[in-house]
């Protein structure tokens, strides 16, 4: 489904990783319970809210600073899980992120050309990736599923790949074996974390794309309701 069976997809795929990895300004620092390990910068291209003002801002400065074709084939393999993601969520979930989109309007990631948009997300707002990381256990207030995958340059996906990670649900006593292209659904909102890497050797990027609460409620506490969400608000303090 992410055409990523095709070696030159992977690595093209990879390339564009590493050229957001090498305009990034710095590795991106998380709280004190959400500590990275990686020789690596951890990299967070996409769709963020401000942090010192109030709003969101429509891309990183990665969009700028990297060549079209590159932040085009992050999008589109992002779009690409957004399919997998969809067929196998249920239907209850899609719905309710369909119409929060439509209710409120908040922005995903998407490729641009010319000011005009050619390849929009339609659930996930930002991609973050490291390479050779792993994680302490934490949790994410996001306001969807997230997806965590693990690719290896220059090497075609199939069923027959050796385990490059484990991710793991400690408070579920759960470890689950991803091999290269690996695509997990998760709740962010249950402890969760990445394992180092089963071989030293290998070099391998783990990617999880995710759709920040803060995103979908535009990160702005003075922009007035519209008369909609006034209705749907009213409706919820009823019903609680």
């Amino acid at each position: 489904m992410t055409r990523m069976d095709d070696a030159s997809v992977v690595e093209k795929y990879c390339e564009s990783l590493d050229y957001a990895e090498s305009v990034q300004r710095a590795s991106l620092v998380r709280s004190v319970g959400k500590q990275v390990y990686t020789d690596h910068k951890l990299c967070n291209p996409g769709v963020q809210p401000g942090r010192a003002t109030a709003g969101v801002r429509d891309a990183s400065y990665h969009k700028d600073r990297m060549p079209a074709k590159n932040w085009d084939n992050i999008v589109d393999l992002m779009v690409k899980t957004e399919n997998v993601m969809a067929s196998f969520v249920p239907t209850t979930e899609l719905r309710r992120l369909n119409f929060a989109r439509q209710l409120i309007g908040y922005k995903t990631m998407r490729a641009t050309c010319d000011g005009e948009i050619i390849l929009p997300c339609q659930i996930f707002g930002a991609l973050g990736f490291a390479r050779n990381v792993h994680l302490s256990s934490h949790r994410d207030d996001d306001f969807a599923k997230s997806v965590v995958s693990v690719h290896k340059k220059g090497h075609g996906y199939g069923l027959s790949d050796s385990i490059v990670a484990y991710f793991c649900f400690p408070r579920l006593g759960i470890a689950i074996a991803l091999r290269p292209g690996d695509i997990l659904i998760f709740n962010p909102c249950e402890y969760h974390s990445i394992s180092s890497r089963c071989k030293n050797s290998e070099q391998i990027y783990v990617t999880t794309v995710y759709l920040k609460t803060l995103v979908v409620g535009l990160n702005d506490n003075s922009r007035p309701l519209t008369d909609e969400q006034e209705e749907l608000v009213v409706e919820y303090q009823n019903n609680k």
